[in-house]
């Protein structure tokens, strides 16, 4: 989704205000946000942004880490960090909590990806979920974001893991994807749209959660038929003994030329609704 001009105005005159101010100035007001996070706010404090900005000024102006750390009574590792949370995410972006930008910082890994490295991310969607997919689909050629336990419920005929560098290989025929959590399901996502409406993709039927209703990469989806659950899916944990259970429902997106199949597979979990045009 692009930028409207009111969008960079925005952005501009939010950089002009920064510049317009002193060091001093920025100093106090790094101090006063930094107050204001360690004081009453929580571990996603917006305030936390305004921190990292003011640091990031700083350097912009020739400050030397540790002075910036010293001026502004923090430890020169954080100071790192946090500039290092504004290179990933620059002002005017659409950040994501300070602290998921922090960790992606200090560890070099996206959210994703460090979950993807870990076996809480082995959470596999229910035999009736994949079983209405099927259904819609006929058969499953292709599950991009997979493994082979999960495999085992899904049944497409080819798989790619975490191993496999998903986002660079073909995608063909018909897919079931449930991409990993984080920034990289967008990536999923906007490789999907993009081969489906190229023609290598003949029908998909994709699972994300339905708080990204709000990001870039979901918007293209709105053009497709999409079921929103009425309850949060008890997915599986693979035999490990479940610590937390989904906060939020879910949406399934049908990219494909039999709507009314997918209405009539679907309706039974929740809403299905498409873009009026």
């Amino acid at each position: 989704m692009q930028a409207t001009a009111g969008d960079c105005e925005g952005v501009e005159m939010m950089k002009d205000e920064t510049l317009a101010k002193t060091d001093q100035e920025v100093i106090a007001e790094a101090k006063e946000a930094h107050a204001k996070a360690e004081k009453a706010e929580d571990r996603a404090s917006p305030s936390r942004w305004i921190e990292a900005d003011c640091y990031a000024e700083l350097a912009k102006r020739g400050w030397k880490q540790q002075k910036i750390a010293e001026d502004c009574g923090v430890s020169q590792p954080s100071v790192s960090y946090f500039i290092r949370c504004t290179e990933l995410y620059h002002l005017g972006d659409k950040r994501p909590s300070f602290w998921t930008a922090y960790q992606e910082a200090k560890t070099g890994k996206t959210t994703a990806e460090r979950i993807v490295a870990s076996n809480e991310n082995e959470w596999y969607t229910p035999a009736k979920y994949v079983e209405a997919a099927r259904l819609v689909l006929r058969s499953i050629d292709l599950d991009p974001a997979s493994c082979k336990r999960a495999n085992k419920i899904v049944q497409a005929k080819a798989i790619y893991t975490a191993d496999d560098d998903s986002l660079h290989q073909p995608w063909t025929g018909r897919l079931w994807l449930n991409p990993p959590y984080g920034r990289l399901a967008g990536e999923f996502i906007q490789r999907l749209v993009l081969e489906y409406e190229a023609g290598d993709i003949k029908a998909a039927v994709a699972l994300v959660n339905a708080h990204c209703t709000d990001t870039a990469w979901f918007q293209p989806l709105w053009d497709y038929a999409l079921c929103f659950t009425d309850h949060r899916i008890d997915f599986d944990s693979g035999g490990r003994e479940k610590t937390t259970t989904s906060t939020h429902g879910s949406v399934f997106a049908y990219l494909g030329p039999d709507t009314n199949k997918f209405k009539a597979a679907f309706a039974e979990f929740g809403a299905v609704v498409r873009r009026v045009k």
